[in-house]
């Protein structure tokens, strides 16, 4: 068993390599187009007594809403939005099972981003 966590923590190692050097090149194009990069991590309320099944599925809910409302689009048109990579995980504490996803954002637009977050937090409020 310990030999197959190995070869699998390996295998994901690997991956997590080429997408890296595969992200450092998309980072290098933007900014050398005179583009910017800013990292959102979108997280979800849980305790030790919520199952993961409905966690995720209510995680990939409220995502899924935040993402196609209107309130996102007009930030995404603000920012100027060209796109996105997104890394989803689930992590495990004392508090029980943890959905995440730490989203790097690529835009064009020269904007403050503290105004963005303050957008970004009250469109997730609603969820």
């Amino acid at each position: 068993m310990a030999y197959w966590f190995v070869e699998v923590f390996e295998i994901v190692r690997f991956a997590q390599r080429k997408l890296v050097r595969d992200d450092v090149r998309i980072y290098s194009m933007l900014l050398s187009e005179g583009g910017y990069i800013a990292l959102l991590t979108l997280t979800f309320g849980h305790n030790k007594a919520d199952r993961l099944k409905e966690t995720l599925e209510k995680f990939g809910n409220a995502t899924r809403k935040f993402m196609s409302g209107r309130a996102y689009n007009n930030i995404r048109d603000e920012l100027d939005l060209i796109g996105r990579i997104q890394v989803f995980e689930v992590t495990y504490s004392k508090n029980g099972f943890h959905p995440h996803v730490h989203i790097a954002l690529f835009y064009m637009n020269d904007v403050e981003l503290k105004i963005i977050e303050k957008k970004y937090f009250f469109v997730g409020k609603g969820l």
